[in-house]
């Protein structure tokens, strides 16, 4: 049953931490975009230009996941593809002005985020959290 109850605690947290986001982004009437587009915009700042196969591999998802996020990207103008020039099969995705401009909000909604996620929590109790989830993770 400790099981059960982990699962659903940390999908609560998902869930919870998932709205926090979108309440932010409505704050500043950000449009578009939807959690699950931050790790791809996290990687592309990141790294800066990447091929979809790369995103994949960076954010843990699958390759049509990422099609699907990145398209909506493309439409809402944060990204744009293009073509490598070493393989023109490959498409290579970069942040558009607008998508670097959104950085700024990015960084402070995550911020906000981290600092409602580790409320009440010294930094050994952090840094034990984090080693448990990354225990967990490695275990998919």
């Amino acid at each position: 049953m400790k099981l059960l109850k982990t699962l659903t605690t940390i999908a609560s947290i998902h869930e919870a931490a998932n709205h926090f986001i979108i309440q932010e982004m409505e704050k500043r009437g950000i449009k578009g975009l939807v959690p699950s587009h931050g790790a791809i915009l996290n990687a592309l700042y990141t790294k800066g230009s990447m091929s979809m196969k790369e995103i994949a591999l960076t954010i843990k998802r699958k390759q049509s996941t990422v099609t699907v996020l990145t398209e909506k990207l493309v439409q809402n103008g944060y990204v744009e593809k293009q073509r490598d020039a070493d393989d023109c099969r490959v498409s290579n995705i970069i942040l558009t002005s607008k998508g670097r401009e959104f950085q700024l909000f990015f960084i402070e909604i995550s911020q906000n985020l981290n600092k409602k996620i580790h409320a009440g929590m010294s930094n050994n109790e952090i840094n034990t959290l984090t080693t448990f989830l990354e225990k967990i993770e490695s275990n998919f």
